[in-house]
């Protein structure tokens, strides 16, 4: 959540993957891995493309890596700009943790009152 652009194409880069092209696209392991990832964060008109491309001319995955991770940065980007702001409000932070702990208190306090209840304790 908080990776730099050089970090996620870091980490795409030590992704595995086979020769690129081939009969069938694989379904399982690294380039599957990569092509879910693709159709999450460009669409599945992109995944569909590196489909074709890979029972056909082939893909390069050094392109496919890149374009990705500019994806993902690209989503990634919002979450950071706000966690960046929050860091900043660190009382803002703390009351909405003790709000949702204390929701979440209620909640299993009557969860629990109802499981004793069926089971006669």
């Amino acid at each position: 959540m908080t990776d730099t652009l050089a970090i996620i194409k870091k980490r795409l880069a030590a992704a595995p993957t086979d020769s690129g092209k081939g009969t069938k696209v694989p379904e399982v392991g690294g380039v599957a891995n990569l092509l879910k990832l693709v159709e999450l964060f460009q669409g599945e008109g992109e995944r569909e493309k590196f489909h074709k491309e890979y029972t056909s001319a082939g893909i390069k995955y050094s392109q496919l890596k890149s374009e990705l991770a500019e994806a993902i940065f690209k989503e990634l980007k919002p979450i950071q700009k706000r966690r960046v702001e929050l860091e900043k409000m660190p009382e803002y932070v703390d009351q909405v943790l003790e709000e949702g702990a204390s929701r979440a208190r209620k909640i299993a306090e009557k969860t629990v009152d109802e499981v004793s209840v069926k089971m006669g304790l």
